[in-house]
């Protein structure tokens, strides 16, 4: 409030886990080691956030079951966790990290019930997406020295859906599609007034030699993670597309400006809103003139008439005044 923002993103689910109340997820380990719900975070954000005037955003990595580390192995997941249940929903990647398989209807059918559970339960004024899908792409050694890209194992998931679909990725990204839609319409259905939206990874497919795409070089959230943005707001299933823009204007791979134009091009005469994700926790360490930079970036996102508004990201550096 005194820094003039007016919402926040609240982290309520890292990996298949809950910093709230929930009969259909455990309590998060990020939060509590025992499995008791010691404070219901999400009710205590929502309730003192708004009496500030704040919105807040319930913010999900909807397939992510878990983050590597120590909490890596199914042996640590909770008595009842729906993967432990459900094993047949759950594909291990060569990160060590345990993920949901969103070519299973189910597995699609149980986050929409988890958004549903939130809005139900909670006054929130918005869902919304991280950028994490499919895993991002990995690369192995194998014993002989040979570097490639590891496989993730859904071949039996696509031989018993994947009927009609040639290829493996479009068949991936429908499943990413259809997750997105079957949420938006549970939103929808739960609280008219509540906003869906999603924050994905800056570059949408890179457009050297393809127009669609914008110019830049990096990773690709079309081809990487199977993350269709551009079907989401054609088929007008998010109400906001909150790109993350972590980069400066002079980075040559993905200069900020290209990619901004691009974002606010493709809302274009749609009814999704522009919101721009700047990079605040990298505001002190990795930039030189770091407040010129972050000032710049916002006055030339506002010059675009689809900009709706700007998300910073992380509120550690906004507590630490960075």
């Amino acid at each position: 409030a005194e820094l003039g923002l007016n919402t926040i993103y609240f982290q309520v689910r890292p990996c298949a886990d809950a910093l709230y109340d929930s009969k259909l997820f455990p309590v998060s380990a990020f939060l509590s080691q025992s499995g008791e719900l010691p404070l219901d975070t999400l009710e205590y954000m929502v309730e003192t956030a708004h009496k500030a005037g704040i919105a807040v955003h319930a913010w999900l990595n909807p397939l992510r079951v878990t983050t590597g580390g120590s909490l890596s192995n199914r042996d640590t997941l909770r008595e009842g966790h729906p993967a432990l249940e459900h094993p047949e929903w759950v594909v291990e990647y060569a990160d060590g990290k345990l993920y949901f398989d969103c070519g299973v209807p189910a597995v699609r059918e149980l986050i929409a019930a988890g958004v549903q559970e939130i809005i139900e339960n909670y006054d929130v004024d918005g869902i919304v997406f991280d950028d994490y899908f499919y895993p991002y792409p990995k690369t192995v050694t194998d014993e002989d020295g040979t570097s490639s890209i590891a496989v993730f194992a859904d071949e039996a998931t696509f031989s018993e859906y994947g009927e009609g679909y040639e290829d493996m990725g479009d068949w991936r990204r429908d499943n990413v599609n259809s997750m997105i839609k079957l949420v938006y319409d549970t939103v929808k259905k739960a609280d008219k007034k509540c906003l869906f939206g999603v924050a994905p990874f800056g570059i949408w497919k890179n457009g050297y030699g393809d127009e669609s795409g914008s110019e830049t070089r990096g990773a690709q959230s079309y081809s990487d993670i199977y993350c269709d943005t551009l079907a989401w707001i054609r088929g007008g299933y998010i109400d906001y597309v909150a790109p993350q823009i972590y980069w400066r204007t002079v980075d040559s791979a993905a200069p900020y400006d290209i990619l901004c134009d691009w974002w606010a091009q493709q809302v274009e005469d749609t009814d999704v809103r522009l919101l721009i994700c700047h990079a605040a926790y990298r505001y002190e360490s990795d930039w030189e003139n770091p407040q010129g930079i972050m000032t710049e970036q916002v006055a030339y996102a506002k010059e675009k008439a689809a900009y709706s508004g700007s998300v910073f990201y992380g509120y550690d550096e906004l507590r630490q005044n960075s």
